[in-house]
């Protein structure tokens, strides 16, 4: 199966203002139109994680293993989870048509009106609270939603229990063909 490969120009990502990531989301919005249709799951990736690696020859182990999770060894940021709840990837799902539909990012903020540009500020803003500092996505990795299932955590945020719904648990997946996940790959964008 063909995978699409893009490489997307976002010139304002790098401000990290409120308004260049809704730019950049504005962007990456329109070139998920362009590209993908359907219901698919976007995962966000950061070379920080991946500090010895090219971009190129990670691109490339992502074509081979269809994740980035590439070193079984590798743990995430939080591996009790992954393990407890056999989780494959953390993804955004939503449905492509003639526009785009999230569950996760419905309600607009008022500041940060496209879909994209939210889960930029999540993955910058975000992060500073899970890891201590910000994630700059390099890589956005796309699947084929079909191709995942839903995990139904609970877990404590900020002192808060919380517990999946069936709308937010499809940002928690797993893979449905886990010795080849490969099929549930259908494009990579590189984030230039």
């Amino acid at each position: 199966m063909k995978r699409n490969i893009i490489e997307l120009h976002l010139p304002d990502y790098h401000k990290k203002d409120v308004k260049s990531l809704d730019v950049s989301g504005q962007l990456i919005d329109n070139c998920l139109l362009q590209h993908f249709t359907g219901q698919i799951a976007v995962r966000g990736v950061s070379m920080i994680d991946h500090p010895d690696l090219e971009v190129d020859v990670f691109i490339k182990l992502i074509l081979q293993h269809g994740t980035d999770k590439y070193d079984e060894n590798r743990e995430g940021i939080h591996p009790d989870l992954d393990h407890t709840y056999a989780i494959g990837l953390h993804a955004t799902a939503m449905e492509i048509t003639d526009h785009i539909v999230c569950p996760h990012y419905d309600q607009k903020s008022g500041v940060i009106n496209s879909t994209m540009g939210q889960v930029l500020y999540d993955c910058h803003y975000g992060a500073i609270m899970d890891r201590g500092y910000a994630l700059h996505l390099s890589l956005l990795l796309v699947y084929d939603l079909k191709a995942l299932r839903p995990i139904f955590i609970e877990w404590t945020d900020e002192e808060h229990q919380h517990a999946d719904t069936e709308e937010s648990s499809l940002d928690t997946c797993a893979f449905q063909f886990k010795s080849d996940k490969k099929k549930a790959l259908l494009g990579v964008i590189h984030l230039i």
